[in-house]
């Protein structure tokens, strides 16, 4: 069933405060000039900026008849990403790695898991397999392995100086995996969650054309109005409400499942992003994870489950605004979280 999006007070005023921040930034640009070039007097100069109002009025209004590729027409192309293309490439399944520390580690397991990959194989010139199983086992949940994975990993000896790693993906990075890659295979659920995501985001860029903040937030707000928090938990790390397709499907999640459904739109818009954990394990009571986007060249916190219910008070949040939030509350710990070694 299809909803409209609707805005809150609280965004509509961000929005006019940025739309009147670019006016402002425009009529400086050109009193600056036309003073110093003619010796206008500002009174000279009221025709001409009100009538660049007016067109900048009109080019922020949402443009009728943009054009998006859809999902299919994507996928008969050689490029992905909606906003920013990029070449498709073969499927990659196995690859080589070498470690030599935690930090490696971890940035050679995420290059995997985000590839898709489901045979990481690593080389170590110290220790043997059971050190470095027992790592993997202490950094296992930290962000850089969030939003990937349903069912954990198998972890192998192979050969010395060598473990495998075989993750069990999700359905939402199965069906990124598949838009992304050539010759990979998707199951009937990953292709179901797979055009959902995509028409959202084909969605979001009709409603905003050429305004990537109002991106971003019209698939935030598409989101909370999609799901309902899954009441009472369900028990379990590999239950749908953990993944897009409680989003999606069910229209059912837990953070987990808001945040990998956000992290796929964003994935297929092409917009860079990640997942950050707290300091909590996936079966604890307070465990959350929440969204990391890059928007002209800086990180921003968006948290969408959280504003599902707090009205947006947690959407584009900077790593100092974020913690301010919850300082010195009971909900200090949700976003407590160890800082990456990616982005």
């Amino acid at each position: 069933m299809s909803k409209t999006i609707t805005y809150t007070d609280m965004e509509r005023r961000d929005m006019g405060k940025r739309k009147l921040m670019k006016i402002s930034a425009l009529i400086l640009l050109i009193s600056t000039m036309l003073v110093s070039l003619w010796g206008c007097d500002a009174e000279d100069l009221i025709p001409v900026l009100n009538e660049v109002i007016e067109e900048m009025d009109e080019t922020d209004k949402p443009k009728r008849g943009v054009s998006v590729p859809t999902l299919d027409e994507e996928l008969a192309g050689d490029t992905y990403g909606l906003l920013y293309p990029q070449k498709r490439e073969a499927y990659v399944g196995r690859n080589y790695y070498s470690i030599s520390d935690e930090e490696s580690f971890v940035i050679a397991v995420h290059d995997g898991l985000y590839r898709g990959i489901r045979g990481i194989v690593l080389n170590y010139d110290f220790g043997n397999y059971d050190y470095w199983n027992n790592k993997f086992n202490e950094i296992v949940n930290r962000s850089e392995f969030g939003g990937f994975v349903k069912g954990g990993y198998l972890v192998e000896p192979e050969g010395d100086g060598v473990v495998g790693i075989y993750p069990q993906f999700n359905v939402a990075w199965e069906a990124l995996t598949y838009y992304r890659y050539l010759e990979p295979e998707a199951s009937d659920e990953a292709m179901k969650v797979l055009r959902a995501a995509h028409k959202l985001a084909e969605d979001a860029i009709k409603a905003c054309p050429d305004d990537e903040y109002g991106i971003i937030l019209y698939v935030n707000n598409a989101i909370c109005e999609l799901t309902e928090y899954a009441d009472p938990i369900p028990k379990g790390i590999e239950v749908p409400e953990r993944d897009a397709t409680g989003v999606f499907i069910k229209g059912s999640a837990v953070c987990a499942g808001y945040a990998t459904a956000f992290r796929l739109v964003m994935e297929i818009l092409g917009i860079e992003n990640t997942v950050i954990v707290n300091n909590k394990e996936p079966e604890d009571p307070g465990y959350h994870i929440w969204n990391y986007v890059k928007y002209e060249g800086k990180w921003y916190h968006v948290d969408v489950t959280w504003n599902d219910s707090e009205l947006n008070e947690y959407f584009m949040l900077t790593d100092e605004e974020l913690k301010k939030k919850t300082a010195g509350s009971s909900d200090e710990f949700a976003h407590d979280w160890v800082p990456l070694y990616v982005y």
